[in-house]
């Protein structure tokens, strides 16, 4: 079985232009990235998902497949901590 790296943190954009920003950054690492607010979750690497978020609001984002110190220093702006999960 083929387990790839799952890496959770709590992130939040306080405008559009921290939205655009974000996508832009996202779209350039590798792995699979998802945003969940309350019942929503969407890609993360799409714009028109990010946008569609009220501006401040606390999400979660899944990063699969991800390099953690590439994902870390990227977004560092954004990330407010890292989830630790047990496997």
């Amino acid at each position: 079985m083929n387990e790839e790296n799952v890496l959770t943190y709590t992130v939040t954009l306080h405008d559009a232009k921290q939205a655009v920003k974000f996508v832009e950054i996202v779209n350039g690492l590798t792995g699979h990235f998802d945003l969940r607010a309350g019942n929503y979750s969407f890609d993360a690497k799409s714009l028109l998902g990010v946008l569609s978020m009220d501006p401040g609001r606390t999400m979660m984002l899944t990063a699969t497949g991800a390099d953690r110190n590439e994902t870390e220093k990227a977004l560092s702006d954004f990330i407010l901590s890292e989830i630790h999960q047990s496997a």
